[in-house]
Parts: C-alpha cells; sequence; structure tokens
C-alpha cells in the first residue's frame, strides 16, 4: 500500500496566491475550513455601504462611485458571520453566498 502525499503549495486554493510563500499549515488548516464564496451583482449594487460597516475586512467601497468592492471572494471562517451579515443588511439585495460545509 503506497502513501501519497500532497504538497500544499502545489494546490490552487481560492484565496491564496501561489507566487507568495506559503505556511504549509495554515494551508491546511484552510483546507478543513468551510468555504464561503462571495459574488456581487455590480450592476444593481446602490453603494449604501452596509456591507463596509458590517465586514469592514471583506467589502469596501470605490472613491469615485461608493460601488461595492469585495477584498476577499473567499474570506476565512473567522468573517463568514460579518459578510451574512453584510448581505442581510444590503438593501439593493446584491450580495451572493455559497458556502460549503
Amino acid at each position: 500500500m503506497g502513501i501519497l502525499v500532497i504538497h500544499f503549495r502545489n494546490l490552487l486554493l481560492p484565496g491564496i496566491n501561489p507566487d507568495e510563500p506559503a505556511d504549509d499549515d495554515w494551508l491546511y488548516r484552510r483546507l478543513l475550513e468551510e468555504l464561503m464564496k462571495i459574488t456581487v451583482d455590480m450592476d444593481k449594487c446602490i453603494g449604501a455601504g452596509l456591507c463596509v460597516v458590517a465586514a469592514p475586512k471583506v467589502f469596501s467601497q470605490n472613491d469615485d462611485d461608493g460601488l461595492v468592492i469585495v477584498l476577499d471572494e473567499t474570506p476565512p471562517a473567522d468573517q463568514h458571520e460579518a459578510v451574512r451579515e453584510a448581505a442581510r443588511l444590503c438593501p439593493a439585495l446584491v450580495i451572493k453566498l455559497q458556502e460549503d460545509e
């Protein structure tokens, strides 16, 4: 029976820049986390900014028009509840979440 060893630096995961030095322990923890993917319908965003108030580590606003900027499309688990709150607060309902458990 053989053993399969995967070197985590060779995996392409959401939110990971393969050109930066990797912390294999961090990558392993990220693989075990619940994953969340954020999408925003930019055509319907009204720039209310409630997403930024609810989850400032994940959302920002464009200086020119106030529209949402997603800073991390696959946020870490410690930001998931804040992102869920941002989606609930959005008056235009443009923030969609896909969660894999």
